[in-house]
């Protein structure tokens, strides 16, 4: 028990050391994020609705080690810009990709939680040929187009 106490500890103070960045997305938003770890393929994480890069503070430790670990914020979240008209997947997706544009070369898995899902779907598009992988964590990939009418999204 007292090992795994040292480890934890360990770990946790290994999480702290990520390297902080910000880019800017095709409609002018900061968009934030931190870099861990070193390797390849580079490995982005992208939270869901809501949420924030702090979401996959528990995976830093473990990755980090074998791999190069992006955690973005998304605009309108954590500590990324707010000053966007339109909340759309696709400039959540810009968001993505401007970030993954910062990182070169870099073969890229993207991994997307939730809402994160088809935000990743997005960036993938955006970002080719450098994604070689795509992950979806407790998301759907399913995308119709938004049939309401304005009345309607007003009222919601």
């Amino acid at each position: 028990m007292i090992i795994l106490k040292i480890n934890r500890s360990k770990l946790d103070s290994d999480s702290k050391n990520g390297e902080a960045y910000s880019a800017i997305s095709s409609d002018g938003v900061e968009i934030r994020y931190e870099i861990h770890g070193t390797g390849e393929p580079t490995l982005v994480f992208v939270h869901g609705w809501c949420c924030d890069k702090s979401y996959w503070k528990e995976q830093i430790p473990y990755f980090s080690q074998s791999y190069r670990m992006v955690i973005i914020d998304l605009a309108g979240h954590g500590e990324s810009g707010l000053n966007r008209i339109d909340w759309t997947m696709e400039l959540f997706g810009e968001d993505v990709a401007c970030v993954v544009n910062q990182l070169g070369n870099a073969k890229i898995v993207l991994i997307g939680h939730s809402m994160g899902g088809p935000v990743i779907l997005e960036a993938a598009v955006r970002t080719r040929p450098n994604v070689i992988g795509i992950v979806g964590v407790d998301a759907n990939f399913e995308y119709s187009e938004d049939t309401r009418t304005q009345e309607e999204k007003d009222k919601f």
